[in-house]
């Protein structure tokens, strides 16, 4: 006898054809799943085969990772795609000695009150003003660039400037993560292409989400 699928699989498969079946959402577009279960790659492959390109984040250890895997287009781990450690809980021991050394270094004027240590927030034009001084994750469209600062349209159609070192080449749209310095300036530590083609209406969606009700998935 079969096992009986878990109402949550059900669920997912449920959600992927009402995704697939609007208008808007028509391929080329991005589907992500946030799961370490299973029973929905036949699905999986029946959005790859239409043109979608299909994602999965999990949770470390997750039991049916290699089995998702094999499913998608790529994957990570859902703590390091918020930029936080591999594992939750206290740091061992060489990361306290690590952190304690990291206190004396001098901090420059510009630093001083900025939080480069807690979770990335997930931001858009809007949401920046209210993350000065900390670490923000943010995707633009490149409007202007030199070789020390970036102009860009955020995904609410806002202009935010991103100081630092840019790539080279730089793609349409752009993920910079990096400290808040003002409500539309950020200081860039990490910089990625990604792409000429990028659906900013649903990473939009992603910050308003990651702001709202479902905030505590992003901490």
């Amino acid at each position: 006898e079969r096992p009986k699928k878990a109402p949550r699989d059900i669920e997912i498969k449920s959600e992927i054809s009402q995704f697939i079946s609007l208008a808007p959402n028509a391929p080329p577009c991005n589907i992500m799943t946030i799961t370490g279960d299973h029973g929905f790659e036949r699905k999986l492959v029946e959005v790859n085969e239409k043109g979608y390109r299909t994602l999965a984040a999990f949770r470390q250890d997750a039991s049916k990772e290699a089995l998702l895997n094999n499913c998608v287009y790529d994957s990570w781990f859902w703590r390091m795609l918020l930029s936080l450690r591999e594992k939750a809980g206290r740091p061992v021991k060489e990361e306290v000695i690590e952190k304690k050394r990291s206190r004396k270094k001098i901090r420059t004027k510009e630093e001083e009150g900025m939080d480069s240590s807690s979770p990335v927030a997930f931001v858009n034009g809007a949401l920046l003003r209210r993350c000065v001084g900390q670490k923000v994750r943010a995707v633009v469209q490149v409007i202007w660039s030199d070789t020390e600062s970036v102009i860009g349209k955020s995904t609410d159609n806002q202009r935010i400037v991103i100081k630092g070192l840019p790539p080279s080449p730089l793609t349409t749209y752009l993920e910079v993560i990096g400290i808040a310095k003002t409500e539309n300036t950020i200081r860039a530590q990490v910089w990625t292409n990604f792409g000429n083609n990028f659906d900013a209406q649903n990473y939009n969606e992603l910050c308003r989400l990651a702001d709202g009700e479902f905030r505590h998935l992003f901490i």
